[in-house]
C-alpha cells in the first residue's frame, strides 16, 4: 500500500510543477471536397463483402 502512495505523490508533485498549456481555439483544416474523399477508389469487393455468417 505504501509503495501505491509514493507513486501517487509522486505524480502528483510532478504534475503541480509543471505549468498547464496555454488555451489554444480549434482551427479548420480542409482537405477537399467530402463526397471526394469518401468516394470508392475502384476494386472488386467492397468492405464486408458476400454473405454474413451467422451460424458456425
Amino acid at each position: 500500500m505504501k509503495s501505491e502512495e509514493l507513486k501517487s505523490e509522486a505524480m502528483k508533485s510532478r504534475a503541480a510543477s509543471r505549468p498547464k498549456k496555454s488555451y489554444r481555439a480549434p482551427r479548420l483544416v480542409v482537405y477537399g471536397d467530402l463526397s471526394r474523399l469518401t468516394a470508392a477508389k475502384g476494386g472488386t469487393k467492397g468492405d464486408g463483402a458476400g454473405k454474413p455468417r451467422t451460424k458456425l
